[in-house]
């Protein structure tokens, strides 16, 4: 592992960068714990603000960003979304104190990779940076528990869905793809696409991200569709 006072001197081919952002001690103490627990080559940031971040991330280098807020608010999810448009090659990985699962999806909608509730513990990190820098969602099972409750709970939400449509809405909000969905319900991926395409059409939705946010809206009406599947 390297400080980032030597990434100068570490070959970003070779290397991954964890850089922290808005991070206090503790978060710090963790992080450094955790990448020592990975394999490969990793450049330590935690300092330097967003400025420094935004070079980071445009000089291409592999990684991750932790995103350390002790709240949800509005300019976490414009954060999120902005660095996640600009950066799509950096994944982005919130620890936070707030388990409000409507507050969660938002973030997953706009682009958040990963979330662990505050303080994680050193292995719980490390597991969660290695899934997200292979590609992989990683929310903590309280908050993957947090989202699916939230969205089976609220009528409002569920109305004019079937049973299987939400789901299909709570593999979503965890970020599944069609096949981790199709062993997940036990269904074929075809199954999968179908139903998908009948959930866009009664939620007037042509994406994933359009969807949850339809479901954010609580503007669901039934339409009268019989499933059948």
């Amino acid at each position: 592992m390297n400080d980032g006072k030597w990434a100068d001197r570490v070959d970003p081919s070779l290397s991954r960068t964890l850089f922290l952002i808005g991070a206090d001690i503790s978060t710090k103490e963790v992080a450094r714990a955790s990448i020592e627990e990975l394999p490969g080559d990793w450049i330590f940031w935690a300092e330097g603000g967003n400025a420094v971040a935004e070079r980071i991330f445009r000089s291409g280098t592999r990684g991750i960003a932790i995103y350390d807020s002790p709240c949800i608010d509005d300019a976490t999810v414009r954060f999120i979304k902005n660095t996640s448009a600009k950066h799509p090659n950096v994944p982005l990985l919130l620890i936070s104190s707030t388990e409000d699962p409507a507050a969660i999806v938002s973030c997953l909608i706009a682009g958040l990779r990963g979330f662990l509730k505050k303080p994680p513990a050193v292995r719980e990190l490390a597991l969660a940076i290695s899934s997200v820098v292979r590609g992989w969602p990683a929310l903590s099972t309280a908050a993957q528990s947090a989202v699916l409750d939230w969205l089976l709970r609220s009528s409002s939400r569920r109305q004019g869905l079937s049973p299987r449509q939400l789901q299909i809405i709570g593999s979503l909000a965890l970020d599944r793809t069609d096949k981790e969905i199709a062993s997940h319900l036990n269904i074929s991926r075809e199954t999968v696409h179908v139903h998908l395409q009948r959930l866009y059409k009664k939620l007037g939705a042509h994406s994933r991200s359009e969807a949850l946010e339809c479901c954010l809206d609580a503007q669901v009406e039934p339409t009268g569709e019989q499933e059948g599947m």
